[in-house]
């Protein structure tokens, strides 16, 4: 079970305003606004952590937009031909 705990910050006044802003045209309160503001960042972080561990790890292979799009296409044409005729996709 998750515990609740109570934390501050000292924030400007503006962001307080466009926080209040925010809340009164969701219907919601500061708390709730802050904890999913919170947890969307976190999320954020977490992918942009990922992807800056992708970047400097040798063993996984950069490659150009080029190439990526060049693969996409590939993998596009083999789908078109396996899609049966009179499906939903024609």
């Amino acid at each position: 079970m998750n515990k609740n705990l109570t934390i501050s910050a000292r924030v400007e006044s503006d962001l307080v305003m466009a926080l209040d802003s925010v809340c009164k045209k969701l219907g919601r309160k500061r708390g709730e606004v802050i904890r999913r503001a919170l947890s969307y960042y976190l999320a954020e972080y977490a992918d942009l952590d990922i992807a800056r561990h992708r970047m400097t790890d040798p063993a996984d292979k950069l490659i150009s937009v080029e190439e990526y799009l060049s693969n996409a296409e590939l993998q596009g044409a083999g789908e078109r031909q396996s899609t049966p005729a009179g499906s939903a996709t024609d």
